[in-house]
C-alpha cells in the first residue's frame, strides 16, 4: 500500500474521531448550561476529563498508522510512487472540515439563549483545545506526505 493513503487513512480517523468526542461534549455542557455554577462545574471538569481520554484513545491508532507509514516511506520505488497532491488535499480537506464542524458545534451551543460569560469563556477555551488537539494527526501527515515527495 502506498505510504500516502496510509497518512490519509491517519488523518481522517483522527479527524472524524476528535468530531463525535466533540459533538458529544459539546451536546453534555448544552444540556447542562442551565444549571447553578457548582453542577455546571461538575460536569465541564467531569466532561473535559472523559474527552481528554477518549482523544489518547482516539489518537493512538493514527499515530500508529504515522509510524508504519514513515517505515513504508522508504521502500516506495519510483515505479510505484503516486502523486502526492490527492492525498495532500484529503488531508488538507479533512482538517478543515473539522475545524468548520467544531465551530458549528460551538455556535450551536452558545446560540442556546442567554449564556454566562463565564460559561462562554469555557466553551471558547474548549473549542480551542479541540481545533488543537484536531490539528495534530493531519499535520504531521502532511509533513509525512512532504517527506514522501521530497524523498520520491
Amino acid at each position: 500500500m502506498n505510504p500516502a493513503w496510509i497518512f490519509v487513512l491517519a488523518s481522517l480517523i483522527a479527524v472524524i474521531g476528535i468530531i463525535v468526542v466533540v459533538n458529544k461534549m459539546f451536546y453534555q455542557l448544552e444540556a447542562n448550561l442551565s444549571e447553578d455554577n457548582l453542577v455546571f462545574t461538575g460536569v465541564y471538569q467531569k466532561e473535559i476529563k472523559q474527552f481528554f481520554v477518549k482523544v489518547v484513545l482516539i489518537e493512538s491508532i493514527p499515530l500508529l498508522l504515522y509510524v508504519y507509514g514513515l517505515l513504508q516511506i522508504f521502500e516506495v520505488t519510483f515505479s510505484n510512487a503516486q502523486n502526492i497532491m490527492i492525498p495532500m488535499f484529503i488531508v488538507v480537506f479533512s482538517f478543515v472540515f473539522g475545524v468548520f464542524s467544531i465551530i458549528t458545534y460551538r455556535s450551536r451551543t452558545l446560540s442556546r439563549g442567554e449564556v454566562p460569560k463565564d460559561r462562554k469563556t469555557l466553551i471558547n477555551t474548549m473549542t480551542f483545545i479541540a481545533i488543537g488537539l484536531l490539528g495534530a494527526i493531519p499535520m504531521i501527515s502532511f509533513v509525512g506526505l512532504v517527506l514522501m515527495g521530497s524523498l520520491v
